[in-house]
């Protein structure tokens, strides 16, 4: 026996397709703002990377940026470590920070 093949119904598939089509374009709507927060967040990598890569390419720029990191790290190293005031200074910032993020 040859098994019956259903009438082919144009009009139905029609239906289905517009159905599919609509349920396709409410999930685009509802993830647009996901795509264009992701898609923001890769041309900004992008072009940072490129920025970053550009500095490399500048003779003095990285040293100079090492002399101010090396200068930051005095600065911060004399204002909160050397002296008892200071590290009490740095025990209740970061105690204050800790209990503003609830960690620990």
């Amino acid at each position: 026996e040859v098994p019956e093949v259903p009438e082919f119904d144009a009009e139905l598939a029609l239906l289905e397709a517009q159905a599919k089509a609509a349920e396709v374009s409410g999930t685009l709507a509802e993830n647009a703002p996901l795509i264009i927060v992701s898609g923001a967040g890769l041309l900004v990598l992008f072009v940072s990377i490129k920025v970053a890569l550009a500095f490399d390419n500048v003779p003095a720029l990285g040293k100079l940026l090492e002399l101010v990191g090396v200068g930051y790290a005095a600065l911060f190293a004399n204002k909160y470590l050397l002296f008892k005031p200071g590290r009490e200074q740095l025990k209740k910032d970061i105690t204050l920070i800790k209990d503003n993020l609830g960690i620990f």
